[in-house]
């Protein structure tokens, strides 16, 4: 392939995008709500860090809208994976200044609430020690679908997934985490019986 062919193919590019890219304030308005509430909860409920990271995910949006494909993706699956590694830069960045900044870390509180603990009862910290054992996709679909209450159909558009393979995930995911959480709870009673 030319360099004509390459040209030829980024200026077909650019047409595109100039007419099928969605209007940026209208994404912005229909998502904006579901990917700070995803990034909220992967943050423990920071939410001046959740701002930052969800600010940082449209303005990625915005500057790399030429790298959207609507035939490997929707939109708000494409955000989900922009706001996914978003994060990951947002966590090394804090790990990086939290290994300079021991004395720092030493004030904190020991404990954080998680994702659950909207939730009350007795049990929350225990769920979300499970959840934080779970892979990433598992704990993303478990979330979405019994805190904030989703659809199949609508996770599966989120993670980018058919709803037969969303379901799958889900199957697997409530499998591993009764699985996890009924070891933890045994474990803890064998604790208590000591």
């Amino acid at each position: 392939m030319g360099e004509t062919d390459g040209s030829q193919h980024d200026e077909a590019q650019s047409t595109w995008q100039a007419e099928h890219w969605p209007d940026v304030e209208a994404v912005y308005r229909a998502h904006v709500v579901d990917v700070w509430r995803f990034v909220c909860r992967r943050l423990h409920g920071n939410r001046d860090a959740a701002d930052d990271v969800t600010s940082q995910v449209f303005m990625a949006m915005v500057e790399h809208a030429d790298r959207f494909d609507p035939t490997r993706a929707s939109i708000e699956s494409w955000l989900f994976g922009i706001a996914r590694h978003k994060l990951a830069d947002h966590l090394r960045r804090a790990y990086r200044e939290q290994k300079h900044h021991r004395a720092w870390q030493a004030m904190q509180p020991d404990f954080e609430p998680g994702p659950l603990e909207a939730l009350g009862g007795p049990d929350t910290a225990e769920m979300n020690a499970v959840l934080d054992k779970l892979p990433t996709n598992e704990r993303d679909a478990l979330v979405w679908k019994y805190c904030d209450r989703l659809s199949t159909r609508r996770i599966a558009d989120r993670m980018g997934r058919s709803e037969k393979a969303c379901e799958n995930l889900l199957y697997r995911a409530r499998h591993r985490f009764r699985s996890l959480y009924n070891r933890l709870t045994e474990d803890q009673d064998h604790e208590v019986r000591r």
